[in-house]
């Protein structure tokens, strides 16, 4: 998903390591990237609504409850575009759960 992520965006693969303990740049090509991770994942849906819910079946528990109480806590986030909303709904969970947050 990430080879394919990141040809489609263009986003330097750099800033895709950097999302590392709630650092997330926020550069355009990683907003999109962030959008194309969710729209692959079958998260988010055409009117850009999240719902991490589809993916708790991947998790360990302790994770699934961390998605869980981010899902209760950020919901989604709406911006100017569908990458904008995902950046800003992924943004949350990283801002309140940084040490569990990483971009694939």
């Amino acid at each position: 998903m990430r080879k394919g992520c990141v040809e489609q965006t263009g986003v330097d693969e750099k800033y895709i390591d950097e999302s590392k303990n709630g650092n997330l740049p926020d550069i355009p090509e990683l907003r999109c990237y962030v959008l194309c991770l969710m729209e692959h994942s079958g998260i988010i849906d055409d009117a850009g609504v999240v719902d991490f819910s589809k993916i708790y079946h991947l998790f360990t528990p302790s994770m699934k409850e961390t998605f869980q109480d981010a899902t209760n806590d950020c919901g989604t986030i709406h911006g100017d575009t569908r990458c904008d909303t995902a950046y800003l709904t992924f943004k949350c969970f990283v801002t309140k759960y940084p040490k569990d947050a990483e971009l694939p």
